[in-house]
């Protein structure tokens, strides 16, 4: 399901993001498409990246043979979020839907956008980066002490130093996705579900 991991930096770096569109589509699709079909769908700019309305018709377009049957309506939608509450409901809400749980066998991960400075792995590199969350633990009622964990797809040549899947806290994302939102207001849709 993780379907898109979108990785924004300056220039070639961007050319790195359609790589996650077909590493993570294979749990919808049997036929993954290739990095090329994936940097045109989304209108990827090797200078600026892309946008998250891009984004959210690229990965509707993709999941939409499979989805559309399913559920009667495409799946994915961009969104304007600034409150951690609307994004915690979110992220629990999605990855334990329940339609989807029994439609397609898992849940549908949530993907939102963050500055990379404060982010593990990046050594303090500031980018704009989209991440896919899969997993979280909400059990301590504390964006302190819950967590999230994460998908990172970029390779070393875009800085990113880590393994390929974090969990960070709650409290760590949203200084993330607050980064985001003041640093990039060019593209306010900062949450994919």
């Amino acid at each position: 399901m993780l379907l898109a991991l979108f990785f924004f930096a300056a220039g070639y770096t961007h050319a790195l993001r359609p790589f996650a569109y077909a590493a993570q589509a294979a749990p919808w699709m049997t036929d993954v498409p290739d990095i090329e079909t994936v940097a045109r769908a989304s209108k990827l700019n090797p200078n600026r990246g892309e946008y998250g309305a891009d984004a959210t018709n690229a990965i509707n377009a993709f999941l939409n043979p499979v989805v559309i049957p399913a559920l009667g309506q495409a799946r994915y939608k961009a969104e304007h979020l600034v409150s951690l509450d609307d994004v915690k409901a979110r992220i629990q809400n999605d990855i334990t839907d329940p339609q989807a749980l029994m439609t397609f066998s898992h849940g549908v991960p949530v993907m939102v956008q963050t500055m990379t400075r404060t982010m593990p792995g990046w050594n303090h590199w500031n980018a704009t980066h989209m991440i896919t969350i899969f997993a979280f633990d909400f059990s301590h009622n504390d964006p302190a002490l819950d967590t999230v964990t994460y998908a990172e797809t970029p390779s070393p040549l875009a800085g990113y130093r880590g393994p390929d899947f974090q969990t960070i806290t709650v409290k760590a994302l949203w200084v993330a996705m607050q980064a985001y939102l003041r640093e990039f207001p060019q593209d306010p849709m900062n949450v994919i579900s």
